[in-house]
């Protein structure tokens, strides 16, 4: 097993320990959301449509809800919920090491974790790992890569 890393960070005004490894997937995921911001909305031409939906949503007494599909490590759930503080994360992750994470990472906040993939029809699927960042996917056959068996049908329900 990868060596796991961990390091301080601030979300929703509360500091707390951020754990990855030291792999290229896990290390591009952190700039990607935590120095890029690259899920940040204040460059999207929708921005203003976004965050007045969000305030619409709190001022009907309810809870805005972001589904996070392929959520990684956590990196992106943490960032949308410092962005939209009062929002509920639903966070699916097909991939069991970084599931494990994932969870790690997002222990105590509200956050609803689903360990499944996602695609356009129900069934069981195979979780290949290629071996490339970023390249899990699901395919309808075995292969000699297979990682893991994912059941899909949890979107369809």
């Amino acid at each position: 097993m990868t060596e796991l890393m961990k390091g301080d960070i601030t979300v929703q005004g509360r500091q707390r320990v951020f754990y990855w490894r030291d792999i290229r997937s896990d290390r591009a995921v952190i700039r990607q959301n935590f120095i890029d911001r690259e899920y940040a909305t204040g460059m999207f031409i929708r921005d203003a449509d976004i965050t007045a939906r969000y305030r619409s949503i709190l001022e009907a007494g309810l809870t805005p809800v972001i589904v996070d599909c392929g959520a990684n490590i956590g990196t992106s759930v943490l960032h949308f919920l410092e962005a939209y503080p009062r929002a509920h994360v639903v966070a699916i992750e097909p991939a069991p090491d970084n599931f494990a994470l994932l969870s790690r990472n997002t222990e105590g906040l509200n956050v609803t974790l689903i360990n499944k993939g996602v695609s356009s029809c129900a069934g069981e699927m195979t979780l290949v790992d290629t071996g490339e960042p970023f390249a899990y996917r699901l395919t309808d056959r075995q292969t000699d890569r297979q990682t893991d068996r994912q059941d899909t049908g949890y979107c369809n329900e």
